[in-house]
């Protein structure tokens, strides 16, 4: 997609996918029997963004900068970025996310857990990665 791959390429991909993926997130919660404020829509979609963000920058490290010898593929970085986001929004959050944890099929399955949503950033993070991966490359990219 990008003819040079660049910083503000990566940011730029990994940016709209965050609000596209936040906003999925937002539009999908009317199909669930839970209230919610606006305030935590709003929340999630710039938590999406802030995200995916972090993932786009952090996608010019293909080596762990203290370790050289650690290579981090794009799965990883995601997956790593997208569990901390969610962590710090279960940790902040937790009273607000709790009411998702009592609907039916959560609890059939014995997911009851707000601490379940970390694989849900482990997911996301790693799509994130992917894509802005695939279209823009990764390590150590031109500043453009």
């Amino acid at each position: 997609m990008f003819k040079t791959n660049s910083i503000a390429g990566r940011l730029a991909v990994s940016k709209t996918l965050g609000f596209v993926v936040g906003l999925l997130a937002v539009l999908s919660l009317p199909l669930i029997p839970v209230e919610t404020t606006l305030e935590f829509k709003i929340g999630v979609i710039l938590l999406v963004m802030l995200m995916s963000v972090t993932i786009g920058l952090f996608g010019i490290f293909t080596h762990h900068p203290m370790f050289p010898k650690w290579k981090m593929p794009w799965w990883f970085r995601g997956s790593l970025v997208g569990v901390t986001y969610m962590l710090m929004l279960v940790l902040l959050a937790k009273d607000a996310i709790e009411p998702f944890m009592s609907i039916n099929i959560v609890v059939s399955m014995g997911l009851t857990s707000p601490y379940w949503a970390l694989i849900d950033g482990a997911i996301i993070g790693a799509f994130i990665g992917y894509v802005t991966t695939r279209l823009c490359g990764e390590g150590d990219l031109p500043i453009k």
